[in-house]
Order: C-alpha cells, then structure tokens, then sequence
C-alpha cells in the first residue's frame, strides 16, 4: 500500500512539473529610455569627460519566453540587449559608447483586480547575468591642450565586463499589444583593465508584442 501511495505521489509530482514548464506566452518588445554610468579606476586628469560618469538615451530590444500554467503567477527566460553613446547621443563626444547583453531568469505575476479580458497588467522581476563592452571615445567637448591624454584614453579604456543585472517592470497587454516600463541595476566587473568597477542603472520604456498561448478569462 505504501509503495503505491508513493508512485502516485511521483505521478502527480511528474504532471505537475511538465505542467508548470509548457511554454504558455511569448513576448518582444522594443525600448528607449536613458542609462546612466559611475565607473572607478579612471584616473583624475580624465574626470568629468564623461569616463567616470555620465547618463545618455539608450536603446534596446528585449525577447521573454513565459513557462507555466498558473493563472497568476509564472517565470520566464528574458534576453535583453541594448546601446548607449554618451549624451544627446554623442553629437559632443562621448566618454564610452556602451553594448551590453542580459541573460536572466523573471518571475511575473498579473495585478488581478487592475485587470481585464482585454487589459492585463502585469509585475515582473527579472535576475540575471549581463555582459557589456565599453568602446572609449574621446570624451566630451572639444579637444584643446588635452587633446593628446584624451587620445591615449580612447586606446587605452576599451573594455569588456561581466556582472548581474537586477531589474523591476510594470506592463500592460491590450490583447497582443503591450506596453511597459523597465528599472534595471547592473553590477560590472571590468575584465584585465583598469576600470574595475561599473554601476548601469536604466529607466526604459517599452512596446511590443506579447501572445498567452493559453486560454485563462479574467
């Protein structure tokens, strides 16, 4: 008796588990916003060209694929990549033109009592692993008496990093259209440079597509 009780305890445990990982929704969005960066390891004669620290629109597209069949709380898998050059988009220079890519893992729930059969709002946290590549310029303003440390820098800074990346979003679908807003934190470690250390935070606001692939009424 007891070992049939336990089969059906790993029969139910087994359909549970494939229940929960169906792939139940899909999503594609587009965002801009703005990316602020604080680097250290720059130096003090190349302060403020916008090396240790500067904020500038950013672009980025971002791809989630929604696992379970629960009908309030699921995860996902979310990539993420994005741009930034300096300020106004490095028409005055810029200190590094940054790319980076996240890789993470998202919990997301649905605000029941905001929503509707034809408008879902949703709550989403997403933790992850992002790489970036810092691509120096040569800093902002125009070039005068230091035009030659600037030079050296734009060789000498190109770098890649690793860290996390930490982030918080609010979306809402209109059937397959959607709309949201993403806060995002990224931790840097630079690889074989000087600059160590980078701090990434975004706001971004974003448009898609996302498909429910299952058939929950609200």
């Amino acid at each position: 008796m007891q070992q049939i009780l336990w089969a059906g305890v790993l029969t139910l445990a087994t359909l549970g588990t494939a229940k929960a990982d169906v792939l139940s929704g899909l999503e594609l969005s587009a965002g801009i916003g703005v990316l602020g960066h604080n680097t250290t390891g720059v130096g003090d004669p190349l302060l403020d060209y916008g090396y240790d620290r500067e904020a500038g629109p950013v672009a980025d597209a971002k791809l989630r694929f929604v696992f379970g069949s629960n009908r309030y709380f699921r995860h996902g898998v979310t990539f993420r990549g994005g741009v930034q050059r300096g300020r106004a988009f490095g028409r005055d220079g810029f200190g590094y033109r940054w790319g980076f890519a996240d890789v993470g893992y998202s919990f997301r729930t649905i605000l029941p009592c905001m929503s509707s059969q034809d408008r879902r709002i949703y709550a989403a946290a997403t933790l992850g692993i992002s790489g970036a590549h810092a691509d120096a310029g040569t800093g902002r303003g125009e070039m005068g008496t230091d035009a030659n440390l600037r030079r050296a820098a734009s060789d000498e800074f190109d770098h890649w990093a690793l860290g996390w990346v930490l982030g918080g979003e609010i979306e809402v679908h209109f059937k397959h259209f959607l709309i949201g807003l993403d806060i995002d934190m990224r931790r840097l470690y630079g690889l074989d440079t000087a600059q160590d250390r980078t701090m990434l935070s975004s706001a971004v606001l974003r448009l898609g597509i996302g498909f429910d692939f299952t058939d929950h009424q609200y």
